[in-house]
């Protein structure tokens, strides 16, 4: 995909939350620049999290992989989830985004998945929405609760953010919120 080619228009603007994380320094500055390009080609930012400071989980090429800061933005955009989705990649790939492939997680520049868009609930070969296991990580799970709408349910399970969060095995006892503002924030 091009940034040149059309994207599908809606006249309708939808909410679209997206977890971001970056593990290699310098991490703000990818994390801000990721948020610049994602406000300039996708939509308008809403708001913010805080970030959270995590251990890298999952990892098995790398010993002792830099910890991650990790947040959630809310985004109001025009795009349909696989255009949005496919702004993600492309962003991720201008910023050296390296994916894993076969050998489990990886350091890397930034993240960007796709949690939330609206209501939709969808799975097919490159997206799941809501994303397959936001449930089960506390470092999307804190930061979303942070800047999810009031009244907001999980559109498979109907559970609000508090009960998700009161169903993790565990909080991340590594997590430490950081007083760190995003430029611009």
């Amino acid at each position: 995909m091009t940034l040149t080619e059309t994207k599908y228009i809606s006249s309708r603007t939808v909410l679209s939350y997206i977890a971001f994380g970056s593990n290699i320094a310098p991490r703000q500055h990818f994390i801000e620049k990721a948020l610049q390009l994602l406000q300039a080609r996708a939509g308008t930012l809403l708001a913010l999290s805080r970030l959270i400071e995590t251990e890298a989980e999952g990892f098995f090429a790398e010993q002792f992989p830099p910890h991650f800061l990790n947040g959630v933005c809310k985004l109001e955009t025009k795009l349909n989830s696989q255009d949005l989705l496919e702004v993600c990649q492309v962003i991720e790939a201008e910023l050296g985004r390296k994916k894993a492939g076969k050998q489990g997680y990886q350091s890397r520049t930034i993240d960007l998945d796709l949690i939330l868009h609206g209501n939709t609930v969808l799975e097919s070969q490159s997206l799941t929405l809501p994303h397959q296991r936001y449930r089960q990580r506390g470092f999307v799970l804190l930061p979303l609760s942070e800047v999810l709408e009031p009244n907001w349910q999980d559109p498979e399970t109907g559970e609000n953010i508090d009960q998700l969060l009161a169903g993790l095995s565990r909080i991340e006892s590594s997590a430490n919120w950081s007083s760190w503002t995003l430029a611009g924030a």
